[in-house]
């Protein structure tokens, strides 16, 4: 790992990493000297050409080979509207370039998370003809990219489906419309209003019988790590078909969202990564580092002037720790950049949580956060 400035070592508090440093794994973060709050009048990276340009910024030369599973994919629903428009943002071209194109780039995947019956409603209201659209221009514009698509089923708009007829025939729609290889059951099921631990699992059964005959992996679980993700996985299991699988109930590919372990150093994603039978590949499909959280009771909402070598640290904690401790196949980050040229709302009433790797208020400069080092490196 190589850099045009000068480095500072820091290691990271052992009371953040709990159960993550008595694994074994070491925590150190590489944080980019200079680096305060950009946001603040620091020192920033502008937008070149064909690479981050400046009085700091980033080298990318070849890392080597990596001791752990790499960084391989990204789940950005911002795509389509970087700098307003994917196909002419300047940081589209940066992505392609750099992160994508050739060594050391290592993004292959693209991953969205679709509203279930998007293709039975987009005839219907306004929003539902968004919900449409969006997806057809994020697909169009990973493919253009040449990354693989990995679609997630869940719902932004009225609830679950109430039987598994009605999800089959919406899967089997959407995987005509939209061929992937990939397909997870449903995004974050424990963390689903409406949905029932088995209903969940009964999906499951059903995106594999769907993915038999559309040549594609059906990932089972896709976990958000909050409290009690360990016994919900073990309920979800049970109820899964005892003769659809290779094995008994287990399916061979199964996904988790380590957000607690990452930011929080909290362990439910490790006691599923070891419930889990032994052979079978587990997927971190959405990982994120916070620069803040969604306003609420527990929000990490940092003012002016925060430091964002934090977010740094809770992103090297995911490549240094959570990683080599799940031994993932796959590792897909959350969110690079936010779309319109703006920066992800933490605080207002829209509540999303802010883990974008690069920020910018207009088409130039592009302003890359330490995390974004960490991240590319990883």
């Amino acid at each position: 790992m190589a850099f045009a400035e000068s480095v500072n070592v820091v290691s990271e508090p052992s009371s953040q990493l709990g159960l993550w440093q008595m694994a074994g794994v070491p925590a150190v973060i590489v944080p980019v000297s200079g680096r305060e709050d950009l946001r603040a009048g620091g020192t920033t990276s502008a937008l070149g050409n064909s690479h981050l340009a400046g009085g700091k910024w980033l080298e990318w030369e070849s890392l080597g080979d990596a001791t752990h599973n790499r960084i391989d994919g990204i789940s950005d629903q911002n795509l389509p509207y970087w700098n307003g428009s994917y196909s002419a943002s300047p940081f589209a071209a940066l992505f392609r370039n750099t992160w994508v194109s050739s060594p050391p780039s290592h993004i292959r995947y693209a991953r969205y998370v679709v509203q279930w019956n998007v293709i039975a409603n987009r005839g219907g209201s306004e929003q539902d003809k968004n919900y449409y659209n969006a997806l057809s221009s994020w697909y169009a514009d990973v493919r253009e990219a040449g990354l693989i698509p990995v679609l997630a089923p869940t719902v932004y708009k009225g609830s679950p489906p109430t039987t598994s007829g009605a999800y089959r025939q919406a899967i089997t729609e959407l995987l005509n419309a939209f061929p992937a290889p990939y397909l997870e059951a449903w995004n974050e099921p424990n963390h689903t209003a409406g949905l029932t631990v088995a209903g969940a699992a009964h999906f499951m059964n059903e995106a594999y019988k769907a993915c038999q005959t559309h040549s594609c992996t059906a990932i089972a679980g896709d976990f958000l790590d909050e409290p009690g993700s360990r016994r919900y996985a073990e309920e979800y299991k049970e109820a899964l078909s005892a003769t659809l699988y290779p094995r008994e109930k287990n399916p061979p590919d199964w996904g988790i969202h380590p957000y607690g372990a990452i930011n929080k150093g909290t362990t439910e994603a490790l006691a599923i990564r070891h419930f889990l039978p032994a052979g079978d590949k587990l997927w971190i499909t959405e990982a994120g580092a916070y620069y803040c959280e969604k306003a609420g009771a527990t929000a990490r909402v940092y003012g002016e002037g925060f430091n964002e070598n934090e977010q740094g640290y809770d992103a090297n904690r995911l490549v240094t720790a959570v990683i080599p401790a799940l031994n993932p196949v796959h590792v897909f980050y959350y969110e690079v950049m936010y779309k319109y040229n703006r920066i992800t709302p933490c605080a207002s009433s829209e509540g999303a949580s802010d883990s974008a790797l690069y920020w910018s208020e207009s088409d130039e400069p592009i302003f890359e956060r330490p995390a974004a080092v960490v991240i590319f490196s990883g």
